[in-house]
């Protein structure tokens, strides 16, 4: 509690508060690289007060960060995720966010509300209408056509209705927000020319990460060799890479289908998966494959190394209307370390990467496409990727933007 009268004191001070809400906790893995970053970064002339939603709050990294945080301008207000019910489970975590977002309106000057996708702007909505406070609406992407295009919510007489009610709470959110963040230009474009929404309403931020972090010249070069050895890789193979989930949105069966084609043209080529979780029947799958390395469960800190050891990096999405509004983090992660990105057409602002030449779009999902991408990668020569993708994907890029929003927002008030 000493931090919190401090934290009183301090935001009286002339430095503004913004409050941050988001319904993923700053302890997963999203939420260590695309939100405290950049409050970190803008703490030096902001406060902020983060509410987030955390799974664990018994663990050693729970209390670390709660330390670490206390020690910045930065007051954390964490919410225990509670995920033992379905639908009741979810009502009591957005009760629980209710309520504590009302203590927050009611005790601190809050200058600015920022809510990290949709179920943050459910629960702020209320409160900035009631206090008539500047509301910015990142929406990361189009969440509720996601649930649908992605069959987490199953079509029946129940989702319709929650489609629905979302679908118009969506407009709620796009009419009476202050500023609204898009991660993509095709997206924003659509926004305009669908919803009729003012260009100047929307800033364009993808999904952006540390270029100090991510640097291949930090790499230990034998610290990466003896890595490739324990996966057993011999040197000089052509690595294909992957990070990330395997479930809802990517493609893992194309993506293998794409290595068997770089596999026909590169003989030493391996597939270097590294994810978080597997399905028991797609594990079997991909370790009854030749040449494909599975690594699971890599900490957050040791991904930039693994991404040191790869050719190229890989991600085929699941192609639906909800994705021209994506921006995937590894794709930004890639780009830093100086790696070409292979992707497949419509997702997000896919067109920067053939434009800048960062990778290769594969332009179908089919075995000629495959091929044709295939030999395009092998043959061709990347430079400077990470210098030419660092204006626009650099954390310090997201940053200043996300600065420029609040600060056009508390001079408008």
């Amino acid at each position: 509690m000493q931090h919190t009268s401090d934290f009183l004191k301090k935001s009286s001070s002339s430095k503004p508060l913004v409050f941050y809400l988001s319904y993923d906790g700053i302890l997963d893995p999203v939420g260590r690289s695309q939100i405290l970053p950049y409050l970190l970064e803008l703490q030096r002339d902001l406060h902020f007060i983060l509410v987030s939603y955390e799974k664990d709050f018994n663990s050693t990294s729970f209390h670390q960060m709660r330390t670490f945080l206390a020690q910045t301008s930065i007051l954390w207000f964490p919410i225990k995720f509670d995920r033992k019910i379905p639908i009741l489970s979810t009502l009591l975590n957005l009760i629980k966010g209710r309520k504590l977002t009302s203590y927050i309106f009611s005790r601190y000057p809050i200058a600015v509300a920022h809510a990290r996708s949709y179920v943050a702007a459910w629960i702020l909505y209320h409160f900035i209408r009631k206090y008539n406070t500047p509301f910015v609406f990142d929406m990361r992407g189009f969440w509720v056509d996601e649930r649908i295009d992605g069959h987490i919510w199953k079509k029946n007489f129940f989702t319709n209705i929650l489609y629905t009610y979302f679908k118009n709470l969506e407009q709620k959110f796009i009419h009476h927000s202050s500023h609204i963040i898009s991660l993509t230009h095709v997206a924003s474009q659509w926004m305009q020319k669908n919803w009729n929404v003012k260009h100047e309403k929307i800033s364009v931020i993808p999904c952006c990460t540390s270029y100090i972090s991510f640097d291949p010249s930090l790499i230990n070069n034998e610290e990466a060799n003896h890595l490739r050895d324990t996966l057993l890789i011999p040197e000089r193979s052509f690595i294909l890479g992957y990070i990330g989930s395997t479930g809802t949105w990517y493609l893992i069966d194309e993506m293998i289908d794409f290595f068997k084609e770089l596999k026909k043209q590169r003989q030493d080529a391996y597939f270097l998966l590294v994810v978080n979780h597997i399905d028991h029947l797609v594990k079997q799958k991909i370790l009854s494959e030749n040449s494909i390395v599975l690594v699971e469960r890599v900490p957050y800190h040791l991904i930039p190394m693994y991404i040191h050891l790869m050719d190229a990096v890989i991600m085929f999405i699941k192609p639906a209307f909800s994705k021209i509004a994506s921006s995937p983090i590894k794709m930004a992660e890639a780009f830093a370390m100086n790696k070409p990105v292979i992707i497949n057409q419509n997702i997000g602002d896919t067109k920067l990467i053939e434009e800048y030449q960062l990778g290769i779009i594969v332009k179908e999902l089919s075995k000629d496409s495959y091929r044709d991408a295939a030999m395009k990668l092998i043959h061709s020569s990347f430079k400077d990727i990470r210098s030419i993708s660092r204006t626009y994907f650099d954390i310090t890029y997201g940053s200043k933007m996300y600065f420029r929003v609040y600060q056009s927002l508390m001079h408008q008030s």
